[in-house]
């Protein structure tokens, strides 16, 4: 027959069994880890990106360059002949890399993740889905 305390005992080690689970899955949560590598910290995301640049091929089919410039500031050029040219504003909220671009995209705020794995950044939704991988040039 179990006794009142030898009941609170197997209870209390139940209940730091599943905190330990919990704390384990909020650790691998906020490890950051993707499909594509581990996610940047804020910290990292400033440093791989001021001076740093990207390029890509937009929904028009336009090759693209984005130079992340010093105090925030976003530098563009699309079209085959650099015809397309937009700045805006590039910052961080937490983890996430927030950019607004003048002209481009309407002038809407958007903030991703970031990833980067050699020469290949990605951005990735608040979900963990790669939104957009492009061409990565760390700052010289």
């Amino acid at each position: 027959m179990m006794t009142h305390v030898h009941i609170l005992s197997r209870v209390r080690t139940l209940a730091i069994a599943i905190a330990l689970v919990a704390l384990m899955l909020a650790t691998s949560a906020q490890s950051g880890d993707t499909s594509v590598g581990p996610t940047l910290d804020a910290g990292r995301i400033e440093a791989a990106l001021t001076n740093g640049a990207s390029e890509g091929v937009n929904s028009y089919d336009n090759p693209y360059t984005v130079w992340f410039l010093p105090g925030g500031r976003l530098d563009g050029v699309a079209g085959v002949d650099d015809e397309y040219v937009d700045s805006g504003q590039w910052w961080l909220e937490d983890d996430y890399f927030c950019r607004s671009w003048n002209t481009w995209l309407n002038g809407e705020t958007g903030c991703f993740q970031v990833v980067i794995d050699g020469e290949t950044i990605y951005w990735l939704d608040h979900l963990d889905k790669v939104t957009r991988e492009e061409h990565y040039s760390a700052p010289q």
